[in-house]
């Protein structure tokens, strides 16, 4: 059962201050708990890699950087394909919606999804930042060029009428969010969500329990 549970499970670390024994402690911890990937800061793939060897658990990065142009982040992204990398959750910005055309956001993911034979890419969005039909053209284009997972995060709960949106065009898609507290896992799991990525994998486990 334990297994089971932990399979839809990214656990996350994005402190910018533990040395290379924390790094070691928390890989040989999740050896033991069997997440299905660590979600690391950019700062910690090296070391996170050297740790994760042989386990099986995959080693997944953030790229937090919504705002950056698209070739930047293309570069990115092939950075880490060369340094064997083979998912990473990227940072998509509502500014590129504000354009009539969805010109920009249209380019974006496409560009996004030439890479997806190369590296899983997760996009991640703040769903109360984009207008309705900003959300709704955005999941099209997600559809289109073939994402298989979106990751959302919010301060609050993700509110049911975003996740209808959603729903409508990526009934088939795999839905992440990134859990605030232990009482989200409830809502979340009773709206179809079927991966949750957290900073605590003992704490979750034990709600998933109760």
């Amino acid at each position: 059962m334990l297994k089971d549970l932990s399979k839809i499970i990214d656990v996350t670390c994005f402190r910018d201050d533990l040395s290379d024994e924390d790094i070691k402690t928390l890989c040989r911890k999740l050896d033991h708990l069997r997440p299905r990937s660590l979600l690391v800061a950019p700062l910690y793939i090296v070391k996170a890699g050297k740790y994760l060897t042989g386990t099986g658990i995959r080693l997944s990065v953030l790229l937090d950087i919504g705002l950056i142009d698209t070739e930047s982040k293309i570069a990115l992204l092939e950075r880490y394909i060369d340094l064997g990398i083979k998912e990473a959750y990227t940072v998509i910005s509502p500014s590129l919606f504000k354009d009539r055309d969805f010109a920009r956001a249209q380019n974006e993911l496409a560009q996004l999804g030439s890479l997806l034979r190369k590296i899983d890419i997760i996009p991640v969005i703040r769903p109360s930042s984009f207008s309705k039909d900003s959300l709704s053209r955005f999941t099209r284009f997600l559809k289109r060029y073939r994402f298989e997972t979106l990751a959302l995060y919010e301060d609050g709960l993700v509110e049911d009428d975003d996740l209808i949106t959603i729903k409508i065009v990526l009934d088939d898609m795999r839905l992440a969010v990134f859990l605030k507290d232990d009482d989200d896992i409830m809502y979340y799991a009773k709206r179809g969500f079927r991966r949750y990525i957290t900073d605590d994998i003992e704490r979750l486990l034990g709600r998933l329990y109760e």
